[in-house]
Parts: structure tokens; sequence; C-alpha cells
């Protein structure tokens, strides 16, 4: 008889974003978790004619509820659901749930002391940069990586280009590099230094190891995965010793599909009882019985 996956059992709310807060719900959700994505509310969410699935992979194994944030109904909805889970994925940069009312210091862990909130940040917590919009080429800026990379020597670049280069290259030079650090720090300009190894060792800046994964505990992802010979194969595909499945096949998932059936299977909540939708969102009925 075969175990269970590593993570059945453990409930999480993924608020909605870019890609790498549904990566880790995914991850999750792969490893046995039960996974309930929080989307943006919608006149069509909850209704009788759902949205068009998506073809987005990082919805696997999930549901979703559609939930206005700005709302009062749905900031209470969210408030009284918090003490009923594990995990919350925070997609969001520094300060949104704070401006939303769910500040994970002061509301989330005193609702819930025991909750986990992952909080999907492109910079570190801590440090100069932790309260500045980023996109990847910030990221590997500041790690070292984008110093590394390029090709020495001119490049032959259309006129208008060339015109652009040249006007920027002026400019730049126009300060140092600390200068103009001190003028970006702290702003969403998404401007940041580009750092060379030397200079993150001398900073003292955290560089963490690769994880490799030889085995992979979590569900099946195609039927197949067993039958593979290469044993990097079979846990790449997602289908480690022990689990057993008979893989996944992706429909898609619409905002607004199946988190309700979660919501009664977690903490027995329905439609008309402990919630309503409004305006496409899920809204908490006051003086309902939890």
């Amino acid at each position: 008889m075969t175990s269970p996956p590593p993570l059945s059992g453990i409930r999480v709310l993924e608020l909605a974003g870019l890609a790498p807060g549904p990566f880790a719900g995914l991850l999750l959700a792969d490893y046995g978790a039960t996974v309930l994505r929080l989307d943006r509310a919608t006149p069509e969410t909850h209704g009788p004619n759902p949205l068009s699935p998506t073809r987005d992979q990082l919805t696997r194994r999930k549901s979703s509820i559609a939930v206005d944030m700005r709302s009062p109904g749905g900031l209470s909805f969210i408030k009284a659901l918090v003490p009923h889970v594990d995990i919350l994925i925070d997609p969001f940069r520094p300060g949104v749930l704070e401006k939303a009312g769910l500040c994970p210091k002061t509301v989330l862990t005193a609702l819930n002391p025991r909750l986990i909130v992952a909080r999907m940040t492109g910079f570190r917590r801590d440090g100069k940069y932790a309260q500045m919009a980023g996109h990847d080429i910030n990221y590997i800026a500041v790690s070292g990586v984008l110093s590394m990379l390029g090709r020495e020597g001119p490049r032959e670049d259309p006129s208008t280009w060339k015109e652009l280069r040249a006007l920027f290259t002026k400019l730049f030079k126009e300060k140092t590099r600390a200068e103009w650090e001190t003028i970006f720090d702290g702003t969403d300009a998404c401007c940041t230094p580009v750092l060379t190894q030397g200079e993150l060792e001398e900073q003292e800046y955290d560089q963490r190891p690769l994880v490799t994964l030889r085995d992979s505990p979590s569900l099946a992802i195609v039927s197949n995965a067993k039958e593979e010979k290469d044993v990097g194969v079979r846990a790449a595909k997602g289908q480690g010793e022990g689990v057993e499945g008979d893989g996944w096949n992706e429909d898609g998932l619409s905002p607004g599909v199946g988190g309700e059936v979660v919501l009664e299977e977690w903490v027995g909540w329905r439609r008309g009882r402990q919630f309503e939708v409004e305006r496409g969102g899920l809204v908490f009925k006051e003086g309902s019985k939890l």
C-alpha cells in the first residue's frame, strides 16, 4: 500500500498574481495540498455561465473563488476564512496586503497564529531593496548574474537604436553608479546596479546553492510516469517513488469554479448561509454561524 503525498491535508489559500505565486501553489498542489485560488471578482464570476477556462498550466489541481478584496464584505470573507487555512500565498509587491487591511503581522497571524504567510517578493525581505518593485532583469543584476552575461565590443544596431544608445550612454556617464543608486533606491523605477560576484562577496550577500531533486513523492503528471526507465526523467515528470496516480489532464480553471465545493469541505460553508455573491465576488454574511 502506498503512502499519500506528503502535503495531504494541508490547506493553501493562494491570492492570484504573477507567476512566482501561482507556481508555488502549483508545487504545493502537486505534493498533495488542497490549493484554493482567490481570483479577482468580475460580474461573470460565480454566475450561471462561468468564464472560459484558462490554459494556464499553473492552475493545475486548484479550485477558485472570486473575492473583491477592496469591498468590506470581501475583506470580512477573507478574515473569516484565514483561521481555517495553513498557508497563505501573497504574490503582491510589499505593502499591498497592509494597504488592503490584511497585514500579516497585525491581522493575519492574529487571526491564525499558526498561519504561514509566503510573501513572493522579488528582492529579499530586508536590505535596501526590500520595499522596491522590480523585474527579472533587476533581480539578476543585483545577484551578480547579469555582470557575467553579454558580449564585448560594439554592436551593429539600427540608426534609431544607435541614437538612443548614445543618448543613454551620455546621460548615465554624467553621474557615478553610486550617485545613480542614491537617486533610484527606494523608488519604483525598477533601476538597480549590475553587481559583480566580487562585489557580492565584499558586501556579504547571501548566495544560496542550487537544489536538485532525485526523487519526487508528488502526484503523477503523466500517466506512464512509473514506466519511465530513467529515474531522473520520472522524477522530472512529477511521479516519484511510492505515489500512485493515473496522471493528470488539464481542462483549465475558470475564476470562481470549484472553490465553493472546497469551502464546504474545509469549513462547511454554503452559499446563502455563511456567504453570498455580490457583483461576482463572495462576501461574508455578518451574523452567520461559522
